[in-house]
């Protein structure tokens, strides 16, 4: 009892306190030392047990096995082994599967094939033990294989078995093995309640939604775990409103989300940019107290606010927080780049450095691009040069990227471009994209070829870069060209242009759009609003 409880001290008096001692008693005090971690006065008192001439039992030497496996000891474990062979009780099976659960882990992937393949007698669990153990190690091909083996010597597997090499098809993204294996699930009608939260799993991690969905909606008995998995796989697949939908089933059926599952749902009104349901989800969190100290969440929040619109909310989150880590700091500094307030980003890195905080890559970058939007050239040179000089950290693609944007934004196309020569790394589409799209700025002709063609062998599917070289030749006069450009560009069987889309709140709701989108059931209101716009925009003078 007191073993149990994890009392050592006072199950240790008892049993000094005992005048005979027998194989029961001292399996009581090892098992308390093994249950606390105590694994060295677990091997001690198996020293002293056979030093008054008592023969351990097979449960004794589970329970020293266990040690030897929660404590990576392999010497001890192979001590322990040969102890079994010269004890002759090589043919316990659960002894056995004790010896290979402390091959697995402790050593690796070899030892414990050749002991599983001595192993007269296998059960499940035996096969359970390597399955796991390969897919622990990231081998999944190997636990797939294994658990086809299985099934080929007629043992029949568990749920724990399924849902690990159902886990594995979903890393490995092996959507059709792993439909074999939810066939064997559906015949045997297994209905444990992880092996179907690893099957919607997959299905998600795969891209196939709408299976995840009937699997999800076909489990009878769904946990915490199950309804997490489901919103995260909408998010991850694109399906937002379907994510949101289900955050408020979720709580009706009286399931509390998790912090892991509302950044997520955050994610989700980033993407759709709903501010209405970012406040929900602030509430929900300030309600159940997930507000306080998780510094993860609250940067998710404010991170969340920021792209959702409101800088305001974002700042009084930041404010707010008990605490505040380098990436809380730096989520408020890019939601300032990102709404055009340099100067507040500039003041609020210079707190940051006051508190003591050592800015990291992501916030040189949201301040490099914050001096780029608002055309900071000497507050984006300085923040370079420190960069380098105080913080010693050596600029990446991203820093090389927003200068390059920023020196093209400002006029100094020449500098740009000799910037990116210049540079001890090889350039990618981003810089070569940023440097053009400053030609476009500026109507630079010469370096805007000059990138296209960088582009055009990085990228040659952007169907992007060809219209944007098309407006330079357009707004320098040379139509013939441009127009040239756009022959040979529109008999381009595979280039497509990715349509713009947006979404905007309304009072009933989201409403997405894409360009030229006429199915919106308001969509005569709405262009006429939008010519009502241009022809006051062109009365102005501001019809280019």
């Amino acid at each position: 009892m007191y073993a149990r409880y994890a009392d050592m001290s006072a199950a240790r008096k008892v049993f000094d306190d005992m005048v005979q001692k027998d194989v029961v008693s001292w399996t009581s005090l090892i098992s308390g030392h093994v249950r606390r971690g105590d694994f060295n006065d677990a091997f001690l008192c198996f020293g002293q047990m056979q030093l008054t001439g008592l023969k351990p039992n097979p449960v004794v030497l589970l329970a020293m096995f266990q040690a030897c496996y929660l404590s990576a000891s392999l010497v001890h474990g192979q001590s322990f082994h040969c102890y079994v062979i010269k004890s002759g009780m090589e043919g316990y099976l659960s002894l056995g599967n004790s010896i290979l659960t402390m091959y697995d882990r402790t050593c690796n992937a070899e030892e414990a094939e050749k002991f599983f393949d001595m192993m007269d007698e296998k059960d499940a669990i035996s096969w359970n033990i390597m399955i796991s153990g390969y897919a622990f190690k990231q081998n999944k091909d190997k636990a797939i294989e294994t658990f086809i083996r299985m099934l080929d010597e007629g043992v029949q597997p568990n749920p724990e078995a399924l849902t690990t090499v159902i886990s594995a098809c979903a890393k490995l993204g092996d959507i059709m093995r792993g439909q074999e294996f939810h066939s064997f699930v559906v015949k045997n009608a297994l209905q444990d309640v992880k092996l179907q939260t690893a099957l919607l799993d997959m299905y998600c991690k795969c891209g196939f939604v709408a299976l995840a969905t009937r699997v999800f909606k076909t489990t009878p008995e769904r946990n915490y775990v199950t309804w997490s998995r489901m919103v995260s796989g909408y998010v991850q697949n694109g399906c937002l409103n379907e994510a949101i939908s289900l955050f408020g089933q979720m709580q009706l059926a009286g399931f509390r989300a998790g912090p892991d599952t509302l950044r997520c749902l955050m994610s989700a009104s980033t993407h759709l940019g709903a501010l209405s349901i970012c406040r929900e989800i602030h509430a929900y969190l300030f309600r159940n107290c997930f507000f306080i100290d998780d510094i993860a969440t609250i940067t998710s929040l404010i991170d969340t606010y920021g792209k959702c619109g409101s800088i305001i909310y974002s700042r009084r989150c930041f404010d707010q927080a008990n605490k505040k880590d380098v990436v809380s700091w730096s989520a408020m500094i890019q939601n300032y780049a990102l709404h055009g307030y340099a100067l507040e980003a500039l003041q609020l890195f210079d707190a940051m450095k006051k508190e003591g905080l050592e800015p990291n890559n992501v916030t040189f970058i949201s301040l490099l691009s914050a001096c780029s939007h608002a055309g900071l050239l000497d507050d984006g040179c300085q923040i370079v040069a420190d960069m380098r000089k105080d913080s010693r950290i050596t600029p990446g693609l991203d820093h090389y990227t927003c200068m390059v944007d920023l020196l093209g934004r400002s006029g100094h196309l020449g500098q740009a471009y000799e910037t990116i020569k210049a540079m001890p790394i090889e350039p990618d589409s981003g810089i070569w994209g940023s440097l053009l799209g400053a030609c476009r700025i500026h109507s630079n002709l010469n370096i805007g070829e000059l990138a296209s063609k960088h582009l055009f062998d990085l990228d040659p599917q952007n169907a992007g870069y060809h219209v944007v070289l098309c407006n330079i030749n357009s707004s320098n006069m040379r139509w013939k060209k441009a127009e040239i450009m756009r022959r040979v560009f529109r008999r381009g069987t595979q280039q497509k242009k990715k349509p713009g889309w947006s979404c905007v709140e309304g009072g009933e709701g989201l409403h997405g759009f894409t360009v030229g989108d006429r199915t919106h059931p308001l969509s005569l209101e709405i262009y006429e609003t939008l010519g009502c716009l241009r022809k006051h925009m062109e009365e102005i003078g501001l019809e280019n």
